[in-house]
């Protein structure tokens, strides 16, 4: 499951503007809310888990993996999250039945993994080139122990 986090709110400031005598005076408050959606999404089954909190921080995270976990309970769940300061802190509660890998940390694991496949081709290829040249040199050998078993190459008295 891929992991992220989306912020929605407003902020109430008046703009300026102006009128045919001046600019007028607006009495107002600001006003800040915001909400944050922590959701998770399978992109090959299509299951999503998504939960609103109040701010986006440790402590909410924690509170999303608890109820994630909860929802797939009878599952392993390998979430991928991008490197966000909540995703890689040390009072992170990961659960049992969740592994959780930062996005950079994905693309290693992706890079190591296609370098031992490059490698372990091009050692495939290496002992097939081995064994190539292995079966020339006894197919040379057995027909040149073949010949000289018959006196061909053998010297002729002068």
């Amino acid at each position: 499951m891929f992991q992220d986090e989306a912020g929605f709110g407003r902020i109430n400031v008046p703009k300026y503007c102006w009128t045919g005598g001046g600019r007028p005076t607006v009495p107002c408050h600001h006003i800040r809310e915001y909400r944050y959606a922590f959701g998770a999404v399978d992109p090959c089954s299509g299951d999503h888990f998504f939960y609103v909190m109040p701010w986006c921080n440790t402590l909410c995270m924690n509170i999303f993996l608890d109820q994630l976990s909860k929802q797939y309970e009878q599952e392993e769940i390998l979430l991928i999250c991008d490197g966000a300061a909540w995703h890689k802190s040390i009072s992170l509660n990961v659960p049992a039945n969740t592994i959780s890998l930062l996005e950079h940390r994905l693309l290693l694991c992706q890079e190591i993994v296609q370098n031992k496949v490059r490698k372990s081709r091009q050692i495939s290829k290496e002992v097939d080139a081995m064994e190539s040249v292995e079966k020339e040199r006894r197919l040379f050998h057995t027909s040149h122990s073949e010949t000289t078993a018959t006196g061909a190459y053998a010297q002729q008295p002068s």
